[in-house]
């Protein structure tokens, strides 16, 4: 999966099924302190995911199982339309 580093924070982009937003928000930021989630297109249903450096393995470890609950496809390059 492919990252980028911003201002100390590593950030991820995801694209997903819209319905499915809501639930990867809930469960990535139940985990106080590793990751926050931001719809970066609602439209075309991309996130982004701000990761605190030290847990980026433990985020790669909840990608790879909630992989297995819902779809999603990792961006190398968004092209965000506009942030929410």
């Amino acid at each position: 999966m492919t990252s980028h580093k911003r201002s100390g924070v590593v950030e991820k982009y995801l694209k997903l099924d819209r319905k499915d937003i809501s639930y990867l928000q809930f469960i990535i930021e139940s985990y106080e302190g590793l990751a926050t989630v931001t719809t970066v297109d609602k439209n075309t249903a991309i996130v982004r995911l701000s990761i605190m450096p030290d847990f980026v393995s433990d985020i790669d470890k909840i990608l790879n199982d909630l992989g297995k609950e819902i779809d999603f496809t990792p961006l190398t390059q968004p092209s965000p339309q506009g942030e929410d």
